[in-house]
């Protein structure tokens, strides 16, 4: 491709060179989009190539490791294939969890598996139903965590909720609005909480609440395990920090947990916010009262 832009601006110069009369020409940048189909159809190429190679040559050649100290010892569950049943989505629903696992792309996990599948003889030059595609793999990755979902709620709701812990923040998140009929993403503050089931600190869900108050958390939370069926007849304690939106006596998440719920709860509150108050009443008893940020 470098070539071919050299070639053009040489022959450009030579028909050019000379002409004072007339300056009708200029050379501009390069075309974005005619460079970038370039660059994909070369790497279109070249994959191309190296699969015509890989599958030109079924016996690959063994190489002999037993010399070699090596420690391949990794916490990955060895699983027993039977090549009579083995099928490409097998193959897939296996890689599936280790792609995110270790921060792999798919196009890299498809190519890996391919090779290893070709390796073992399992894809030779007449048998190329299970090279791994990299689409199909992104595919079969959403299914497997749709899967791990319903078995982790399925779980969940099979045992009594006895304490529920949470906490929140508000963090930057991209936001897509819609303006005619286009699309634009920005970045807006946006509440995120975050739910424990204790004992056992089991991982319930993330939640967006629309405000951060504490009468929209409290119904956000109530409506999601009410939402999800779980039984909130046993639940005994409920845990956050010392903040006043959970905490207040009147108008805090706990209180409005309990009200809803009808009894008393087990209050178990991170003492943490608390501790501060002494230490910020003293400080400003000594130095007084900030007027901004740097003062």
């Amino acid at each position: 491709m470098i070539h071919t832009y050299m070639e053009i601006y040489t022959n450009f110069k030579k028909s050019y060179k000379g002409d004072n009369t007339s300056k009708a020409f200029y050379i501009g940048s390069l075309d974005i989009n005619d460079t970038k189909q370039l660059h994909n159809n070369a790497d279109r190429k070249g994959h191309n190539l190296y699969l015509n190679h890989t599958q030109a040559t079924p016996n690959a050649g063994y190489v002999d490791y037993e010399d070699e100290e090596t420690d391949c010892s990794s916490d990955v569950s060895e699983v027993d294939l039977n090549l009579d049943t083995y099928k490409p989505s097998t193959s897939n629903r296996l890689i599936s969890p280790t792609d995110p696992k270790f921060g792999v792309s798919d196009r890299a996990v498809a190519a890996i598996a391919s090779s290893v599948l070709h390796d073992v003889g399992l894809i030779t030059s007449n048998k190329s139903d299970l090279v791994v595609d990299e689409n199909k793999l992104r595919g079969e990755k959403d299914q497997v965590r749709k899967n791990l979902k319903l078995q982790a709620l399925s779980e969940a709701q099979a045992l009594p909720l006895k304490g529920l812990y949470f906490d929140g923040r508000k963090d930057s998140t991209l936001i897509e609005e819609r303006v005619d009929t286009k699309r634009y993403t920005r970045k807006a503050k946006e509440e995120h909480l975050s739910l424990i089931e204790e004992p056992g600190s089991r991982y319930i869900t993330h939640l967006s609440p629309s405000f951060g108050t504490a009468k929209q958390i409290s119904a956000t939370i109530i409506g999601y395990l009410e939402g999800i069926t779980r039984d909130l007849s046993q639940l005994l304690a409920i845990g956050c920090d010392g903040t006043s939106v959970y905490t207040g006596w009147k108008p805090g998440v706990t209180r409005c947990l309990e009200m809803k719920l009808d009894k008393p709860l087990q209050w178990g509150i991170c003492l943490l916010h608390f501790n501060e108050l002494i230490l910020r009443h003293l400080f400003e008893m000594l130095d007084g009262l900030t007027n901004g940020p740097k003062s």
